[in-house]
């Protein structure tokens, strides 16, 4: 490599971490501790409309979720959860129960914008979590549930909403509506 390609690429890496550094950029708050809800009571406090939130199966079966709690996006450590409903493609009620969140996969924040509060962040956020269906016996299913709130700068191609991932079952894998938030709290 020569000495011109290696300080253009330094240059590119300096002018990178500066943006990184300017608040308000969406990428800019990539550390620190968040609430996270997704269609929950704080929401529909805001908008009757903003909750629950559900997720469509290849098949046609959704899944109804209800849920808050808390991250750290720089130690990947998370914890709440909330209550579910699966459906099969005509409706009928196949089985409700609860979820817990126990750690961070991975968090992109997309920033924060106006008209919204200065700590009501977007994002997308991805937990490990396991979902156990109501019933004496039932066992705990693990799964990956991914949040995306479109405030800020989200990419292109994502809608407002969460997809669910339980391993070697099924992958409710079409946000089909509700509303998610992360709130900044550090």
């Amino acid at each position: 490599m020569n000495t011109r390609h290696l300080i253009t690429c330094a240059l590119a890496v300096a002018a990178v971490a500066s943006v990184l550094a300017v608040p308000g950029f969406a990428s800019a708050k990539v550390g620190g501790t968040f609430d996270w809800h997704v269609g929950d009571k704080f929401l529909t406090d805001l908008d009757p409309l903003f909750g629950p939130d559900n997720a469509t199966a290849d098949n046609g079966d959704y899944v109804i979720l209800i849920g808050t709690g808390t991250f750290n996006a720089a130690t990947k450590a998370a914890d709440g959860g909330g209550t579910f409903e699966h459906h099969h493609d005509d409706g009928s009620l196949f089985a409700t129960g609860t979820w817990t969140a126990s750690g961070v996969i991975s968090f992109v924040s997309y920033g924060t914008a106006a008209p919204f509060p200065t700590t009501f962040f977007g994002g997308k956020l991805a937990l490990r979590v396991a979902a156990t269906p109501a019933g004496e016996g039932a066992p705990t299913l693990p799964g990956t549930l991914t949040v995306y709130c479109l405030i800020g700068s989200p990419p292109s191609g994502f809608e407002e909403g969460v997809r669910l991932n339980v391993y070697d079952l099924i992958n409710f894998n079409m946000p089909s509506g509700g509303n998610t938030l992360f709130v900044s709290t550090s």
